[in-house]
């Protein structure tokens, strides 16, 4: 078993995880679990729902539902019709 399949394995029982969980459960190390969840984040297969200081969680990628990125919300605002007149009032014009 690999730290990939370790993770997929304990995300059938739970809606998130952090690398500590895993390593509890499977018995990899941190920096195989952490590596492997960083490369599955970089291939769109999980996400990072929330960051508190050291902790890092992470969730399943829904192929139907994905979960929008930060910038992405932030670009759809910026190219509303609403956002365009008011940065134009501001001078800072796309």
């Amino acid at each position: 078993m690999t730290g990939r399949e370790a993770i997929l394995e304990y995300l059938k029982t739970h809606d998130d995880f952090s690398p500590m969980e895993v390593v509890k459960t499977c018995g990899f190390t941190l920096n195989c679990i952490s590596t492997n969840a960083r490369k599955m984040v970089d291939g769109k297969e999980l996400y990072v729902s929330s960051r508190k200081w050291r902790t890092i969680r992470y969730k399943a990628r829904k192929s139907e539902g994905k979960p929008e990125d930060e910038y992405d919300i932030f670009s759809q605002c910026k190219a509303s019709p609403v956002m365009k007149r008011m940065l134009a009032f501001y001078g800072r014009s796309l």
